[in-house]
């Protein structure tokens, strides 16, 4: 009996526990990494794209996302601060990101973390 107590919590519960998405800020920084580190620096400086120190402080979390998903479509639109960004950087553009708006919420608690070092 005791050996099928083990074998339902191991083969029924388990399963369970690991089928919740747990993310850490580590998610943020992977997500940073592979995505924003060849233009962006936080606290680095502006390199092709600006240094993103503090952008969580100067623009609307509402604002990023969008932007971030898509800042083509922004500067389509004639949304005047992607229309200045993409000006003020030689009018390089950033691409279009496919994340989620959860993975783009770890991307900016990273920013924020690591913006208050």
């Amino acid at each position: 009996m005791r050996k099928l107590t083990t074998y339902l919590i191991s083969s029924l519960v388990i399963p369970i526990i690991f089928s919740f998405n747990f993310t850490t800020n580590d998610d943020g920084e992977k997500t940073f990494t592979q995505n924003c580190t060849a233009c962006h620096t936080i606290g680095g400086g502006d390199i092709t794209g600006p240094d993103l120190k503090n952008i969580t402080e100067n623009r609307d979390e509402e604002w990023l996302i969008e932007f971030i998903k898509s800042p083509q479509k922004m500067i389509k639109n004639g949304d005047k601060t992607a229309n200045d960004l993409f000006n003020k950087y030689n009018q390089v553009m950033m691409p279009d990101q496919n994340l989620s708006d959860a993975e783009i919420k770890e991307v900016l608690d990273y920013i924020t973390k690591e913006s208050a070092n």
